[in-house]
């Protein structure tokens, strides 16, 4: 019987793919909750081929511009850091994302918002890019995100 038992475990898997590494041969994203999924868009995009747009919130409770209006965009992400220790603030908090041709004026609300919470991100993943300028809004000066956009 315990022979049987160790032919088993033998054809048991010996490694397992834990959380903060995507499964093997595939494309995957991280979506909100932290966890791998296979990401939406119908080609893999390589970040090397992208131009940083994260940085740093200049004035809090004011839109800041973070890219221009480029014709070629064809996706961009914003990526809310999970800490108030990696947002660079005191307390972790949302960010918010505009598509303008012009500064936005008032709340996020007001101007009708994408709200990325801490430890979340926005993905356009080549769907509604636009040929417009990309604008961030948080309340806290200082407050860092990451972010790539795609021509």
């Amino acid at each position: 019987m315990s022979r049987y038992l160790w032919l088993l475990l033998l054809l048991l898997p010996i490694s397992a793919h834990a959380q903060s590494s995507p499964p093997p041969s595939a494309t995957y994203c991280i979506n909100g909750n932290s966890s791998w999924v296979p990401c939406s868009f119908p080609y893999p995009i390589s970040v090397s081929h992208g131009t940083s747009i994260g940085g740093s919130l200049t004035t809090g409770g004011t839109w800041q511009q973070i890219a221009a209006a480029e014709p070629g965009r064809v996706r961009f992400y914003i990526q809310n850091y999970c800490s108030a220790a990696t947002e660079g603030i005191p307390t972790a908090e949302s960010m918010f994302i505009a598509l303008s041709p012009t500064q936005p004026s008032g709340t996020p609300q007001a101007n009708n918002a994408m709200e990325v919470i801490p430890c979340a991100s926005y993905d356009t993943s080549i769907t509604i890019v636009g040929n417009t300028a990309i604008w961030v809004y948080a309340a806290t000066t200082g407050h860092t995100w990451n972010g790539n956009e795609f021509p």
